[in-house]
């Protein structure tokens, strides 16, 4: 849970010793690939991050929007659904982890 109030506030104008790295998570789906979420701000907004949905042969079927919206990744989608996954779907990337666990640690 403490990741889901951390990934909230990665996203705020608070200053980090460290960017947050491009991918952030995958969330599985039914069509055996996988919903991509990211860090990039997506076109035209502040306050959401661009995700994508990577198909089991590497295709991109379809891309969007998210944000967190209490422990719900809200998605946007750009065929006009939207759609609410719980944050304990996501499976964070190592190179999140790692910014997790460094993201206190001074800088010298």
């Amino acid at each position: 849970m403490r990741k889901l109030f951390l990934l909230f506030a990665a996203f705020c104008s608070v200053a980090v010793a460290q960017s947050v790295p491009t991918v952030i998570g995958f969330i599985p789906n039914r069509a055996a690939g996988q919903i991509t979420l990211t860090s990039e701000t997506c076109k035209g907004s502040t306050d959401e991050r661009f995700v994508f949905v990577k198909d089991d042969g590497g295709k991109l079927s379809l891309t969007g929007c998210w944000k967190m919206i209490d422990s719900d990744v809200i998605v946007r989608w750009s065929d006009g659904d939207v759609y609410s996954y719980d944050v304990g779907m996501v499976v964070f990337t190592p190179a999140f982890n790692e910014w997790y666990k460094n993201r206190n640690q001074p800088v010298y």
